[in-house]
């Protein structure tokens, strides 16, 4: 292992190639020239805890009092300022692309893998994602996060009024730009770019990383998209009608709703799991809750029966039509979430603050799902929806997606997703199996039972899997993922997932906590509608 300078020095023999160059030490890199870009921090950091700066201090302020009242912020945890992290010895750089997009660029000492990881961003967080570069450093890979080119918290969207180049910046601008910076950074301190770019990222961070391979193909050499939260102006005019939903439901009765889903669909897949495998083909009605009589809390009003129904089904407009994919069986724990007013407001700044630059006199009770939702795709749609599924660009450049979403989402519905990849056989050849496999050579759906957000938790489902290894393995040695082995730490269980539309199906023996025990079947219509 090479040696290190006080000064940050990278020495050749640090190169995983060998390479006789030896790049500008890391104080020596704020020098370095880019279009419309200052560096205004580049200093050697120590093996130890690392303290994210005060710039962070008023977005952790907003969650933690956000949380001491009972609301969880619309961001995935690991977007969250953390009090302290543990990191090897680094190279820090931070810079400003002007307006106004803020960025970090994180290179090891020791042990460089040779390799670049864009990292996303979860709701409209306006703040650098540190756990994130924590995480990549520690995997040996030179790093960079941005700000989206503004500041806030991710429950926060007053940053939009009269700052257009914001919303342009959080929409696409902000993650290329920062790409192309960090890859400059990287080879004037390595003396040599990276051999492989990857950009990671769920929720928004997945609409980001799926933004990344429609708009600039040519930024990464594989992407892992999880939750992703495309075509924002509708993903949140459903988010409204879910909300305005679930405030008819009394707290208590969504795990009622949720127990008696799984009781009727559990079985779906010939394994008793409590998870719901397939909830698309799951046949539950709420209205078998329906109160016969008085309400004990126990059954359903017809009015709770209603709302069930209408989240399921999706939000309409007047005349029928749908605005955006319903939520699936198996979300409801989870649905309650839209009873918050916090994550109402969170939507509705989508209308009131980007859309409609903070009019005063819009309302987000009075929502018109044909008006609203088609103004606010004319005034930011182009920028935010981002959900072109033509991605031919980036297949034919080499690029590889995996895409993974949990069934149990509530803030963001697989539905959704499923419906964008099917875009993206049509768009690559067709609808039928033939461009079902074209497809699948570079981009793959990997569906969770009993995962929530962003491999969140609220059910028994296994939810920790390293999508990035497996994307490493398809790039690097053309090993396409056939299953990616995910599991339950607290419960022990471990299942495949599998590529859509295939599913993990049971084989009869042995455990079935065991992922050797299933295998990855093909049971569904990859060009039909949802069974």
């Amino acid at each position: 292992m090479g040696a290190l300078s006080p000064a940050g020095y990278i020495r050749a023999d640090e190169s995983p190639d060998g390479a006789s160059t030896v790049g500008m030490a890391c104080p020596e890199l704020v020098k370095l020239r880019q279009p419309d870009t200052t560096i205004a921090l580049a200093d050697f950091v120590p093996e130890g805890k690392f303290t994210p700066p005060d710039t962070n201090a008023s977005v952790a302020s907003l969650l933690t009092q956000a949380r001491e009242a009972g609301q969880e912020p619309v961001a995935p945890p690991s977007d969250l300022p953390s009090a302290g992290l543990e990191v090897p010895a680094f190279c820090r750089v931070a810079g400003r692309i002007e307006p106004a997009i803020h960025f970090e660029v994180w290179m090891p000492a020791r042990g460089w893998n040779g390799k670049f990881n864009g990292v996303g961003l979860g709701g409209y967080l306006g703040a650098i994602n540190y756990n994130a570069l924590a995480e990549a450093l520690a995997r040996g890979y030179a790093a960079a996060s941005t700000d989206a080119g503004h500041r806030s918290s991710a429950n926060a969207t007053a940053w939009a009024i009269g700052n257009r180049e914001a919303i342009v910046s959080l929409g696409h601008r902000a993650h290329h730009e920062m790409t192309v910076r960090a890859k400059a950074l990287i080879d004037a301190h390595y003396g040599r770019a990276p051999r492989y770019s990857y950009f990671t990222g769920c929720s928004s961070g997945g609409w980001q990383g799926l933004t990344e391979a429609q708009r600039y193909p040519d930024d990464y050499d594989g992407i892992v998209a999880g939750a992703p939260a495309l075509n924002v102006v509708h993903l949140h005019a459903g988010s409204i009608w879910n909300a305005f939903q679930a405030r008819k439901v009394r707290p208590e009765k969504f795990a009622l709703v949720a127990q008696a889903a799984i009781g009727a669909c559990d079985l779906g897949d010939g394994v008793a799991d409590w998870l719901i495998h397939d909830p698309p083909r799951c046949k539950f009605d709420p209205g078998t809750l329906q109160c016969p009589g008085v309400d004990d809390g126990q059954c359903l009003t017809a009015e709770e029966v209603e709302a069930f129904r209408n989240m399921y089904r999706g939000a309409r407009n007047a005349a029928g039509g749908q605005v955006y994919p319903g939520w699936p069986a198996s979300s409801e724990r989870g649905l309650a979430t839209w009873a918050n007013p916090v994550f109402l407001a969170f939507v509705a700044g989508t209308f009131k603050d980007l859309a409609y630059q903070g009019d005063a006199g819009w309302d987000v009770e009075k929502f018109d799902f044909d008006a609203d939702v088609a103004k606010a795709d004319d005034l930011i749609g182009r920028h935010l929806n981002s959900s072109d599924p033509d991605l031919r660009a980036f297949r034919n450049r080499g690029g590889k997606l995996i895409v993974y979403h949990g069934w149990d989402d509530a803030l963001v519905p697989a539905t959704a997703t499923i419906d964008y990849y099917r875009r993206v056989i049509e768009a690559v050849g067709g609808a039928d199996v033939a461009a079902l496999s074209r497809t699948r050579e570079f981009a793959r759906l990997y569906l969770g039972a009993g995962m929530g957000h962003c491999a969140g938790q609220p059910g028994r489902g296994p939810h920790v899997f390293d999508a990035l290894a497996a994307l490493e393995t398809w790039v690097e040695r053309q090993q396409a993922p056939d299953r990616i082995v995910a599991s339950n730490p607290e419960s022990g269980m471990k299942r495949p997932l599998c590529p859509w539309p295939q599913q993990a199906r049971y084989t009869g023996t042995g455990s079935t906590d065991d992922d050797r025990n299933f295998r990855c079947v093909a049971d569904s219509d990859p060009a039909g509608s949802s069974p």
